[in-house]
């Protein structure tokens, strides 16, 4: 699901279990992100996940990650703790950026992934 390229940049700064964790995580988060807009509607309809928008939001699942990580030097639990409300934020049309004033952070219930 991560482009070629992609998948290389997160073999080098994750072991294998890690990576694997980071793409098991990506898929749900994606998967959560159609359920949630399906939820948003007023009208029931399944939202069409096409094949674009499940690599657009994928590669903003890889985008935000690697913020999180490089650039804000979160935690790979942190990091895959707030990456489904970046992405939900993202969607909405507001650009998420970290909290540089967090100092403490907590995981949420649930949040392993």
């Amino acid at each position: 699901m991560v482009y070629k390229a992609k998948e290389e940049v997160l073999r080098q700064v994750l072991d294998d279990t890690q990576y694997r964790r980071v793409l098991s995580s990506f898929i749900k988060v994606v998967q959560a992100s159609f359920q949630e807009e399906t939820r948003r509607r007023a009208v029931f309809v399944q939202m069409n996940a096409t094949r674009d928008e499940i690599k657009r939001r994928t590669n903003m699942c890889y985008t935000l990650f690697m913020t999180m990580r490089c650039e804000a030097h979160y935690s790979l639990d942190h990091a895959l703790d707030v990456l489904s409300t970046a992405l939900r934020s993202e969607l909405d049309g507001v650009r998420w950026e970290p909290n540089p004033n967090q100092m403490v952070w907590a995981p949420s219930k649930g949040a392993r992934g």
